[in-house]
């Protein structure tokens, strides 16, 4: 995404890499609050030197990041999320770290996305933490072997479906 932005002289920064993941391992859930505190430091240095107007964070990851960062700023953070909150303890936390500032905006890729990462705590915050859908789209003349896979997809479904109705 930044290598796009920056095709249309869009100024973008990044940050050093996040070491996050969901686990159960305690071990490695220290290691990733180390790593979060780090990246933390340096986003809210950034942020305070660029000053920038609004922020667009790329996962769920960087928008917990980028939300910590500017605890006490009057910045708007865009959390883009990609993939489905799993099963887990920490998605509630980051479900409750979101609905802690009126600042974050969620953008969905699907609504089974949108609906997952508000699970049963953020549905009744719906104000407080917008969750907006934009679909993801794929250019179908680029990708031409994802629109031959799909079409054999539906005409497959379609002729399953019609053999079972005729059943």
């Amino acid at each position: 995404m930044m290598e796009m932005t920056r095709k249309l002289n869009v100024r973008t920064l990044g940050l050093q890499p996040l070491e996050a993941r969901f686990t159960w391992r305690l071990d490695l859930v220290v290691r990733y609050l180390i790593s979060f505190a780090s990246v933390i430091r340096s986003a809210r240095r950034l942020v305070i030197n660029e000053a920038p107007v609004i922020i667009h964070a790329n996962s769920i990851r960087a928008g917990l990041v980028m939300a910590a960062a500017t605890l006490g700023l009057d910045m708007p953070v865009i959390w883009h999320a990609h993939d489905m909150l799993p099963h887990h303890p920490l998605s509630t936390a980051v479900r409750l770290f979101a609905a802690v500032s009126g600042r974050n905006r969620i953008l969905a890729v699907s609504q089974a996305v949108a609906d997952r990462f508000r699970g049963i705590i953020l549905r009744p915050l719906g104000r407080r933490v917008p969750v907006v859908v934009i679909h993801n789209a794929v250019d179908l003349e680029r990708f031409s072997l994802i629109r031959r896979a799909a079409q054999r997809f539906v005409q497959r479904s379609a002729f399953r479906m019609l053999n079972r109705s005729s059943e």
